[in-house]
């Protein structure tokens, strides 16, 4: 291989070294947003929490679900929000992923925290609910919802809209 051959080709690689490292940023900076508090936000196509709802005789029954997405989750705590003219709290209980979900009810919040190690997916707590009148909702609050993992890196939960009805 002649020498202008030589200089060519390392340019061509190293121009897609380049792009190829631009490409990889481009996506590793939209996958990890930060907050004020360093926690890195989780991006909204891989949101770690989900729910089913399912009407009950006079009450909604939710069932909050977490995956842990890449890495293991060692505490789980969510902060819902609500008007409590629409919506009044009744009960919670464990799904399977935890052995115990701590519930601190008070006037239009709801905070749960469970300790413990999961990978995977799977249920985190069935809550239920008296819908009272309409529009019915919970609201994630992400300043105070956060997944965090064994290795010690914490992740905030998006903020999510659930409807109730």
């Amino acid at each position: 291989m002649n020498n202008q051959a030589y200089w060519s080709l390392a340019v061509v690689v190293a121009g897609l070294a380049l792009i190829g490292g631009t490409v990889y940023n481009l996506q590793h900076q939209q996958r990890s947003f930060t907050s004020a508090a360093g926690d890195s936000l989780l991006p909204a196509d891989q949101r770690a929490l989900s729910w089913q709802v399912r009407p009950l005789a006079d009450q909604i029954e939710v069932d909050l679900q977490l995956s842990s997405l890449d890495q293991a989750v060692s505490l789980a705590r969510l902060s819902l929000t609500y008007d409590p003219a629409s919506v009044e709290f009744v009960s919670a209980k464990p799904g399977h992923l935890f052995d115990q979900v701590s519930v601190n009810p008070s006037d239009g919040r709801l905070t749960l925290i469970s300790q413990g190690r999961f990978y995977g997916q799977g249920s985190w707590a069935k809550l239920r609910f008296r819908v009272l009148s309409s529009p019915a909702q919970l609201r994630v609050d992400p300043a105070f919802s956060i997944l965090q993992y064994e290795g010690g890196e914490s992740r905030q939960v998006a903020e999510i809209t659930l409807p109730l009805e």
